[in-house]
Formats: structure tokens, C-alpha cells, sequence
């Protein structure tokens, strides 16, 4: 081989080389690029999940309010309950149980819980809250997995 086959192989390879790099280069910016746009999808899919669930739970919160504009729900227990239900259940619970029971206007609930009972010990040191509000925060708690698999079906990354 003469210089100039030489020289032509060296640049052969040098471009052949410089190909190669330039298609790892590309490639990996297709990866990254492919990556980001994934996962901008699996955002928008999450927060859309996340709108439907809250959506949910403020119709849940909704219906609740109307349950508890019913004046017999209060008999269920009486420490602390609305002001405004306060003379209706002491008249349902003193007919039903056939007790006088005085209403203490010191421990009603906040105006804006929807109802139900907050159950106290006598030295108000232990409080068991049974209110709708908190039962629904409950709820939503425990069975978000069991309503999410019901609204956008089963989840194959998750194991369990």
C-alpha cells in the first residue's frame, strides 16, 4: 500500500468513527427526549386521576350535607352536636330513652362540620369524633386504593 491508500483507509475510518459517534449522540438524545415526553404523559394521567378523585370526594362531602340536615341522625349519640340541632335532639332523645338530658351549648360542634355526634369522656380529655366529616376523611383514607382500581382499573406496576 502506497501513502494514499493509507491516507484514504485513516479516513475512511475516522469517518466511519465520527458516524458511529454521531448516531450514539442522537440516540441517546432520542432516549432522553423520549423519556421526558413519557413522563410529562404520566403526569397529565396522574393529575387527571387525582381531579376525578377529588371530584368524587367533594360529591360525596356534597350528598353527606343533606344527610345531615336530618334532625333523627343526632339521637345516635349526644355530647356535642350543631347549636341549631342541640333542642331537636334533646326532645327525640328524652322520647325515645324517656331521660331528661340538658343541652350545654359549651360543647357544639364548629358550624362548619356537617353533623353527626363527637362523643367525649366527662373530663373531655378523651374525645372519640364520629362526625361525618371525619368518618368520609376515613373512608377516603382506607378505600382510595379500592376506588382507584374501580375508575382507571388495575395498576401492573403495583404488586399488590
Amino acid at each position: 500500500m502506497n501513502n494514499e491508500e493509507v491516507q484514504g483507509e485513516l479516513n475512511k475510518m475516522e469517518a466511519l468513527e465520527k458516524a458511529r459517534e454521531i448516531n450514539v449522540k442522537a440516540d441517546e438524545e432520542f432516549a432522553i427526549e423520549k423519556f421526558n415526553l413519557t413522563n410529562q404523559s404520566r403526569l397529565k394521567l396522574l393529575q387527571c386521576h387525582e381531579e376525578q378523585l377529588e371530584e368524587l370526594f367533594s360529591i360525596s362531602r356534597a350528598s353527606i350535607l343533606t344527610f345531615a340536615e336530618d334532625e333523627g341522625a343526632a339521637v345516635q349519640g349526644y355530647i356535642a352536636c350543631h347549636a341549631k340541632a342541640g333542642e331537636a335532639a334533646t326532645e327525640a332523645y328524652t322520647q325515645t330513652s324517656g331521660h331528661e338530658v340538658s343541652f350545654d351549648l359549651e360543647t357544639t360542634l364548629n358550624e362548619n362540620c356537617t353533623g353527626s355526634v363527637e362523643l367525649m369522656s366527662s373530663s373531655r380529655r378523651i374525645t372519640i369524633d364520629s362526625t361525618l366529616d371525619e368518618r368520609l376523611r376515613l373512608l377516603e383514607d382506607k378505600m382510595l386504593p379500592e376506588i382507584r382500581k374501580d375508575l382507571f382499573g388495575p395498576n401492573e406496576n403495583r404488586k399488590f
